[in-house]
């Protein structure tokens, strides 16, 4: 799949990238092909969105590492509708041009993310970078709080990577320029059309362009840490068990001795091992909550409901996240997409049946009689887990991605 970390990492194997680079260091990707990632956006593309979409604030702002450009300042009075001369004008003087979550307008950038977020089981989002040539500079020498991934498109840039005092920076630790101090160089590197680049978060870097213009996405790794595992196993726990719920006395600091026996009860309980596959659990079903999901011709979907027959043919809805669980002897829970569907825990095997065989016709679904079948189709389609394949929605993908090439 063009939009997995497979390719995006392409020659390297994601065993590698995980063993070697994830969380330790950056990792640079040359590639073969120049237009590799055009696909996902070309040029063409972005100016199309500039001149014929409304932007607004906070999504499009603008950054130049010698002048503070407050984004109130691109705006038409009175508004937060981003004045397009004001972007030419800064843009001109040697300013980067910065979109975010384009994702939600971009059909293409929304499969990257949702193809990433489903593989990880943790969210993405986007960033485009569009800074005129010379050697612009929107920022200087700093850190970022997320891990993420750079696809160069169009142009080049000159990278720096430098020795970081922070190692994988979290939320509260951003960049601040009189804390943080860059170390020495320890790579340099142009990024060209088609290259990745993988940069772990905390690690400093800065990049300029050459004497053409260049753009670039950035696609954002907003990951669970342990400290977000540990804050939310505090807070599912401390609905059940009263000693995380007790409070301090007065001169708390100065008798620690009279909480050990507390706390030594509660290092208990985080400490059993069915805790940690809970945690994961819930983490996981967090990510689900925060999951937007991408239905390519939602009406037609809708429609699709009323129509099924035996010989419908049904897909799970690409980039499928999902978490199945049995809740009872006689329930089983399935989470997706911010919702959750109760079922008979009796249909445990129909449901491995569609994870696993992925497409299918709904006559061939096993157990079920075909009132059945098609009552736990319409279920499914309304959830969002499946999609009806059928003629009418693979002309309406062709023409999608058809409109998608041609802006």
């Amino acid at each position: 799949m063009k939009n997995s970390l497979d390719f995006l990492i392409s020659p390297y194997t994601r065993e590698r990238f995980f063993q070697d680079y994830f969380e330790q260091r950056h990792l640079h990707i040359k590639a073969d092909d120049p237009e590799r990632f055009n696909h996902i956006l070309s040029a063409a593309t972005l100016e199309h969105i500039v001149s014929s979409q409304k932007l607004t604030l906070p999504n499009t702002r603008m950054a130049h590492k010698d002048s503070d450009l407050d984004a109130n300042q691109l705006t038409l009075e009175g508004t937060n509708i981003i004045d397009l001369n004001r972007v030419i004008e800064k843009y001109s003087e040697g300013a980067t041009l910065i979109l975010s979550q384009l994702q939600d307008r971009v059909e293409t950038l929304k499969s990257l993310c949702n193809t990433l977020t489903a593989d990880f089981g943790q969210r993405f989002q986007t960033n485009i970078y569009c800074t005129p040539g010379n050697s612009s500079q929107g920022f200087t020498i700093h850190h970022d709080t997320h891990d993420v991934f750079i696809l160069q498109i169009e142009g080049s840039k000159d990278w720096k990577i430098y020795e970081s005092p922070i190692e994988l920076a979290i939320k509260d630790q951003g960049f601040k320029q009189e804390l943080h101090q860059p170390g020495a160089v320890i790579d340099e590197f142009s990024m060209n059309p088609g290259d990745l680049l993988y940069i772990p978060r905390g690690l400093m870097h800065a990049a300029k362009t050459s004497n053409k213009r260049s753009i670039h996405i950035t696609t954002g790794f907003m990951g669970f840490t342990w400290q977000d595992f540990m804050i939310d196993k505090i807070n599912k726990l401390s609905q059940e068990h009263l000693d995380l719920r007790r409070g301090f006395q007065p001169d708390f600091w100065n008798n620690p001795q009279q909480y050990e026996a507390v706390y030594k009860r509660i290092l208990g309980i985080l400490g059993q091992p069915q805790e940690l596959q809970s945690g994961l659990n819930h983490l996981y079903q967090h990510s689900l909550n925060r999951f937007r999901v991408s239905t390519l011709n939602p009406i037609a979907q809708a429609e699709a409901i009323h129509h099924l027959n035996l010989d419908t043919q049904l897909v799970v809805e690409e980039n499928s996240m999902s978490f199945v669980e049995q809740i009872s002897d006689t329930e089983l829970s399935i989470t997706l997409y911010n919702k959750e569907v109760t079922l008979p825990a009796a249909l445990m095997p129909v449901i491995d049946f569609i994870t696993e065989t992925k497409s299918f016709q709904l006559k061939d679904l096993p157990l079920l009689d075909d009132v059945g079948k098609i009552n736990l189709a319409q279920t499914l389609l309304k959830a969002g887990m499946l999609r009806s394949k059928t003629l009418r929605q693979e002309r309406a993908t062709e023409v999608l991605n058809g409109f998608a090439t041609s802006l």
